[in-house]
C-alpha cells in the first residue's frame, strides 16, 4: 500500500509533469527543462531511491545530449525530435504520472 504523497511533493511532480510536456510539446528548450527538472528532482523528499535513480538515469539523457552539443557549438540544441530525448523525456514523464496517480489512488 503506497503512502500519500504530501500537497508539496505533489506539486513539485506536477511542475515536474508541466515541465516535461512542455519540453515534449516544443515550448520549452532542453536547457530549461534540465535545469527546472533537476531544481525539482532535489526538492523532492518522498521519492524512493529507486525512483530516483531510474529518474536521474533518464534525466541523465537529456544532459548528455545537450553537454555534446554545447561543446561542439551546435547553433540548433538537439530537441524533442530526437528519439533518444523524446523516449526519455515519455519516460519519465510516466513515472511521474505514476507517482501523482498512486498517490490520488
Amino acid at each position: 500500500m503506497r503512502m500519500t504523497k504530501s500537497d508539496r511533493e505533489l506539486r513539485l511532480l506536477s511542475l515536474m509533469h508541466d515541465r516535461l510536456n512542455g519540453f515534449l510539446a516544443g515550448t520549452l528548450g532542453i536547457g530549461q527543462a534540465i535545469s527546472d527538472l533537476e531544481g525539482l528532482l532535489l526538492a523532492l523528499e518522498e521519492a524512493t531511491d529507486d525512483w530516483l535513480r531510474r529518474f536521474q538515469t533518464e534525466w541523465g539523457t537529456l544532459e548528455v545530449f545537450y553537454a555534446l552539443a554545447l561543446e561542439h557549438g551546435d547553433a540548433v540544441l538537439p530537441d524533442d525530435s530526437v528519439p533518444e530525448l523524446r523516449r526519455a523525456a515519455e519516460c519519465m514523464s510516466a513515472m511521474v504520472d505514476r507517482e501523482i496517480g498512486d498517490s490520488n489512488a
